[in-house]
């Protein structure tokens, strides 16, 4: 069976069809997962997903891009876990000085950095952080996006400029074409 009629047949109560659609792409879930948190958050988050994925399959209108809709909802739930779970780390840096020089500048160039990224349009700071933070390739954004990879690696290349600007100048390039 193919998932479109594993995803009619399920929507339709038989859960032998459910469980052949999450266990075929269990795999690219967990994938998605683990490159977003640490290992020790990771089953949580897949059981999450799982089970976000059963309440909303009758939401699913098109059975044939399933296995991209779960993979959209595990990114999304990691996403959700990581911002959740690790929020508070993000401000201990700003409000502990150490004595450590080095180290204070390097948090410095972080927060710097991280305001920076803040300037960026959303799908541009997510494709920044997914390629250069997570490893993801270009195709890979792509996919998630819904863009062409060659849009992407050129999306990733104009915000590297806008960001290199952004900490020299404090300033943001807009190079885009389709704004002029």
């Amino acid at each position: 069976m193919n998932d479109e009629e594993d995803v009619v047949r399920a929507k339709e109560g038989d859960t032998e069809a459910l469980e052949r659609l999450l266990e075929k792409h269990i795999a690219s879930i967990l994938q998605v997962v683990k490159r977003v948190l640490p290992s020790g958050d990771i089953d949580d988050v897949v059981q999450d997903v799982l089970l976000q994925a059963y309440i909303g399959l009758d939401g699913l209108r098109k059975p044939e891009v399933f296995g991209k809709w779960i993979r959209t909802i595990a990114y999304n739930r990691a996403m959700q876990w990581h911002r959740k779970r690790y929020a508070e780390t993000a401000i201990f840096p700003r409000i502990w000085e150490p004595n450590n020089t080095e180290y204070t500048a390097q948090v410095e160039l972080t927060i710097d950095m991280g305001e920076a990224l803040e300037l960026l349009s959303p799908s541009d700071r997510e494709a920044i952080r997914l390629h250069y933070f997570e490893g993801w390739s270009s195709a890979e954004i792509a996919e998630l996006q819904g863009r062409v990879a060659s849009t992407v690696r050129w999306r990733l290349s104009k915000s590297l400029s806008s960001l290199k600007n952004i900490l020299e100048k404090g300033s943001v390039i807009d190079d885009d074409p389709a704004k002029h």
